[in-house]
């Protein structure tokens, strides 16, 4: 019981009323049996007034031979069901986008809105018994659609004529003019041809109510927004969802391996739920198009379903990611669109906007003026109202000008107040209460709280399998944390502290070396750092490898090393240089704070480390000094002057008569070939001070 009840709900799009069912020709066996079982499932309870349940009849190109062979009695279980009691307070409607042959005529027959593509004709089996023509004929009288249409469809003798009587028009196949005629009847089709039905004579005679060439079109000839016409996978019951996780910039390496590892496991296993959580402030454009390409244009919807949380932001292109998805949900205090981390070229938006526009909108039955408002601030949006036919008002519509201007029927549309103006990017927030501001655009279906409420909505008993990300990313995720940032930089900092304390170790610049290795690696394959954090970072430390050895003292090489290493440890923190945006404004606050804290964190513990080791140095000098005095013996060496054979810096060599000895200095730096003179003897430790040049140097 429990996984045909959990079939059932996930077939039901919740938050939208409109259902569409893709119907792939022929229908027969299998498939027969997974549609019927989806529409006997279908929580018909969500479609209220004003709403419909679509049906898609498609044609796969190449196969309009193999589309005709659909049976005839899974045909007329479909239709029996379609007007049936369970769809009697429902409206149906059905929708070919090509020609229709055989037995699929009558579901498409047994909706009460019919809609054809205007070079789409309807085709009759070739041949037919009793039992089958009467079948037609029940469903034809329940839709109010003319028996002599029926008739000649089957009948090629018989021509269907259209006669005037004092009753109103007439549709008969009798070959003699009927007596009541007011004037000569018309032939629509003439007798001895076939009952071949084209989309205009369908519409003439009432079988279609509306020619339109896309689903798109067919929601707004219903009066369906078409952003609320959800697609409904057509499933078998396995109730298999998985769960892939979208967090921090978008880079390609990312975004590649994660349409790997979906693919591999749609291609193991039979799927029927996707769950995309998103928490990424953007990134790289193409990464975001290419990820957004993906789900609109390869998830097989018809089979698939298709969702996207976002927790907490999924900012400028991230946002595509989202609106590729059949439905978005956004959490309390999230944000779609807006500022994001990098700004994009005019080549790129253009370039961007036009696959939105061809492929990435299409493929999810969205208008594309709203997700190109995500990344193009010169897009102006515009709530737009038509009238319907029927005299409802079609649900408004956001469409920039462009978009408007290529409507076949923009006379029948009335563009009202701007929305979105130019010169800012499209940004939809959620409260903390959970109300969306400024309006959803037709993108955001819902809001959660959390994403326990998020799997109510879909009635996920389970948390859906997580596809694990490899074992890189997974600690690439980990180290590009901020609070791991500031950890790495602590350890190395502090590394760099003992081994300056404790020289010789190895211990502390082992330890700098692999926690700055890691920080700059995590930040390069997390898309923060590239080849200019790095090289800023060799460059700075050069710069006070050089102050040090070679140009002892404080000066430009010193300042400049420490102001060139602090900002490639803020560029591998973000994904900019200089701020442009609210957002980027935002993180170099965020940047800088961490720094200063990690800073103010590092010199209290270096403080705590450097009395801790001269604590430890002191408690163990009277044996280390003991221990050396055994070893040798350098007290003849008190007050004798040499010469520094390089710099001491403070520590260096000297060499006093023929010898070269390791010596300290007293504290100062000294520079190499300078006069000096030991001052103090403490074991192997020879302590001298800097005499002045002129003095003369004796041994």
């Amino acid at each position: 019981m429990r996984p045909l009840f959990l079939f059932l709900v996930l077939c039901v799009p919740l938050a939208a009323n409109s259902v569409l069912l893709e119907i792939t020709l022929p229908i027969n066996g299998n498939s027969a049996q997974v549609l019927q079982k989806t529409l006997e499932h279908l929580d018909l309870s969500s479609v209220k007034n004003n709403e419909y349940v679509v049906l898609q009849f498609n044609v796969p190109d190449g196969e309009e031979l193999n589309a005709q062979d659909s049976s005839f009695g899974s045909c007329y279980e479909l239709a029996e069901l379609l007007t049936g009691e369970r769809f009697r307070s429902v409206k149906t409607a059905a929708f070919a986008s090509n020609t229709l042959s055989g037995h699929c005529l009558l579901p498409f027959f047994a909706c009460q809105e019919r809609i054809m593509s205007a070079d789409a004709e309807l085709v009759p089996p070739p041949s037919v018994n009793k039992t089958e023509r009467q079948a037609y004929l029940d469903i034809a009288r329940q839709r109010n659609i003319p028996a002599a249409v029926i008739e000649k469809m089957f009948d090629t003798k018989v021509p269907l004529r259209q006669i005037e009587t004092p009753d109103g028009i007439k549709l008969t196949t009798e070959i003699k003019a009927d007596e009541d005629a007011a004037v000569k009847p018309v032939d629509l089709i003439a007798a001895g041809q076939n009952g071949v039905i084209s989309a205009n004579l369908a519409r003439q005679l009432g079988i279609v109510h509306l020619i339109a060439d896309s689903v798109m079109d067919t929601a707004r000839g219903l009066g369906i927004q078409p952003d609320s016409l959800k697609t409904v996978p057509l499933r078998s019951g396995n109730n298999r969802s998985i769960r892939v996780d979208i967090n921090g910039v978008m880079t390609e390496p990312k975004v590649a391996s994660l349409i790997r590892r979906i693919r591999l496991y749609i291609n193991e296993n039979e799927l029927d739920f996707l769950c995309v959580v998103i928490d990424s402030p953007g990134g790289s454009i193409d990464a975001s198009l290419q990820l957004a390409s993906f789900f609109a244009g390869e998830i097989d919807r018809t089979k698939i379903k298709t969702a996207a949380y976002v927790p907490h932001q999924a900012r400028s292109d991230a946002a595509l990611v989202a609106a590729a998805c059949d439905e978005t949900v956004l959490g309390y205090g999230a944000v779609l669109g807006g500022d994001g981390a990098r700004e994009f070229t005019p080549a790129q938006i253009a370039e961007a906007v036009k696959q939105i526009k061809l492929s990435i909108a299409p493929g999810v039955l969205r208008s594309w003026s709203v997700p190109a408002a995500f990344i193009d601030p010169n897009i102006e949006l515009r709530k737009t109202v038509r009238t319907a036919k029927n005299g409802l008002a079609v649900p408004a519509e956001y469409l920039c000008a462009d978009e408007f201007d290529a409507f076949a029927d923009k006379a029948d549309w009335q563009s009202g107040d701007i929305v979105k103006a130019k010169g800012q990017l499209l940004e939809i927030k959620i409260t903390n209460a959970g109300t969306v501001t400024p309006m959803p655009f037709g993108i955001v279906d819902r809001t959660a709280k959390d994403f326990d409420e998020f799997k109510l909505f879909f009635h996920l008993e389970k948390d859906p399998a997580f596809v694990q990300p490899t074992w890189a990313e997974k600690i690439v995720q980990i180290l590009s944390a901020p609070e791991m940032s500031v950890i790495l930089l602590l350890l190395a900092w502090l590394g760099i502290i003992i081994e300056g304390k404790m020289p010789g170790i190895g211990i502390g610049a082992f330890v700098a070396v692999v926690c700055l290795a890691l920080f700059f690696w995590s930040a390069y394959l997390g898309g923060t750092a590239g080849y200019l954090e790095i090289l800023l970072f060799l460059i700075g430390t050069g710069c006070l490898l050089f102050e040090i050895f070679v140009l002892p003292g404080f000066g430009i090489f010193g300042i400049g090393g420490i102001v060139i290493l602090l900002a490639s440890f803020i560029l591998a923190s973000q994904t900019f240089v200089i701020p442009h945006n609210a957002y980027q404004f935002s993180q170099l606050q965020h940047t800088l704070l961490i720094l200063f804290s990690g800073s103010c964190g590092l010199l209290a513990l270096g403080y705590y480390l450097s009395r801790t080791l001269d604590k430890y140095t002191k408690q163990t000098d009277g044996s280390l000094i003991e221990e050396a005095e055994k070893l040798a013996d350098y007290g003849y060496l008190f007050g004798e002057q040499g010469l520094t054979s390089t710099p001491l810096v403070p520590a260096g060599k000297v060499v006093i008569g023929s010898r070269e000895y390791d010596v300290v200095s007293e504290g100062m730096l000294i520079d190499k070939g300078e006069p000096v003179e030991v001052i103090g003897i403490t074991g192997y430790k020879i302590t001298v001070r800097c005499l002045p040049v002129d003095k003369e140097i004796y041994s």
